[in-house]
């Protein structure tokens, strides 16, 4: 499954391949660059259900480089952590990409619109 994503530096789309690991874990694998218009579509769209984890091949942001990603809680669009910076509170702020709050990182992502193909 495929998971449209931004990187939250460059605002720039790109997807990221999610495959169910030995544990029945949704695992990012790798991820790749995609155009606007391609970021616009998608074809067999299905949730990803349960516990989302980064693999230890995942490739990170195509990019920027990061490793990490976050989900937007205001437009649910997920997003590298590139832009993320630790305050003196001690959390960890992020801005979204495609729609522009700012917040701190929170939670777990139990839930993700994929795609078979984009």
């Amino acid at each position: 499954m495929m998971v449209k994503a931004y990187c939250a530096v460059h605002k720039k789309p790109f997807a990221i391949s999610f495959a169910k690991n030995q544990w029945e874990e949704w695992e990012a694998q790798n991820a790749f660059s995609i155009s606007q218009e391609r970021s616009k579509k998608g074809y067999g769209q299905d949730d990803l259900l349960g516990n989302i984890s980064i693999g230890s091949n995942y490739t990170g942001c195509p990019v920027c480089g990061n490793k990490q990603f976050f989900l937007c809680n205001n437009c649910h669009t997920l997003n590298c952590q590139g832009s993320a910076i630790k305050k003196e509170d001690g959390h960890i702020y992020v801005t979204c990409a495609n729609c522009g709050p700012i917040g701190y990182l929170q939670g777990t992502i139990e839930k993700l619109n994929g795609f078979s193909d984009i």
